[in-house]
C-alpha cells in the first residue's frame, strides 16, 4: 500500500532524537529526510545550523522502512560529529570533509605491523588410553617393589595335620612357589590354619575377600 505525504510526515514526526530537527520534503517521485541541528563549526568553532545529507524515502516503503531510514540518517549524523571531534596530535585524522582526491593520495600511505614470532609447537596431548596404560604399569611396578621389600627371601609354609613343610620363594618371585594369583594361592589364602614360619599368613588380610 502506497504511503501518502501526510502519512510519511506523521511517521517521521513521531521519531525523536535530542533536540535535532528531522526535516521532510519532496525529492523526485518520493521524499527525503534530513537531520538538522545547531553545533560548532569544525573549522571556525562558531555555532551554526548543521544540515546533514538527504536520505530518500519512497512512497512504497513500509512504516518500518521509513523509521529505519530516519534512524540511519541520525546514525550517520552522530558518526559525522564524532569524526570531527576525534583528533590525533591535534589533527582531525578522520575528517569527514576530506575530499576524495585527498583520500586517493592517502590510501597509498600505508603501514604494517611487524611479523609475529613463529608459533611454538604445542606438545601433543596424550591419548587417554596411553595415560591409563602408563598408570597401570606404574601401579604394577610399585606393587612388585612392595612385595619384594616385605617378603622374606624364603619361608616355610606349614600345613595342618601331618607335618609337611615346603620351602618357597618370595611372593614377588612368580617363576615358582606361591604368589598373589593362581589356584595355589587362592586355596592357601582362604585357609586360616596355614602358617608362615609359625605366624599367621602375612598377606591374608591384604588379599583375602
Amino acid at each position: 500500500m502506497m504511503l501518502t505525504e501526510a502519512e510519511i510526515r506523521t511517521i517521521v514526526a513521531d521519531v525523536k532524537y535530542l533536540d535535532w530537527e528531522l526535516y521532510v520534503d519532496k525529492m523526485g517521485d518520493g521524499f527525503y529526510v534530513q537531520v538538522r541541528f545547531d553545533a560548532p563549526d569544525s573549522e571556525t568553532g562558531v555555532i551554526e545550523s548543521q544540515h546533514c545529507r538527504k536520505w530518500y524515502i519512497s512512497k512504497w516503503m513500509s512504516e518500518t522502512e521509513v523509521v529505519d531510514t530516519v534512524y540511519k540518517a541520525v546514525e550517520a549524523a552522530v558518526i559525522h560529529e564524532m569524526k570531527e571531534s576525534f583528533t590525533y596530535r591535534g589533527n582531525m585524522i578522520h575528517n569527514p570533509h576530506t575530499s576524495v582526491a585527498a583520500r586517493m593520495i592517502a590510501c597509498h600511505l600505508t603501514e604494517h605491523r611487524a611479523a609475529p614470532e613463529p608459533v611454538k609447537a604445542i606438545k601433543k596431548v596424550a591419548n587417554i588410553g596411553d595415560i591409563l596404560r602408563e598408570a597401570r604399569t606404574k601401579h604394577n611396578e610399585e606393587n612388585k617393589q612392595i612385595v619384594a621389600q616385605n617378603a622374606p627371601s624364603t619361608f616355610t609354609v606349614t600345613k595342618p595335620g601331618p607335618k609337611e613343610a615346603t620351602q618357597l620363594r618370595p611372593l614377588g618371585a612368580r617363576s615358582e612357589g606361591i604368589h598373589p594369583t593362581g589356584p595355589a594361592y587362592e586355596k592357601l589364602r582362604d585357609d586360616d590354619s596355614f602358617k608362615v614360619d609359625g605366624q599367621p599368613w602375612p598377606w591374608q588380610k591384604t588379599y583375602k575377600g
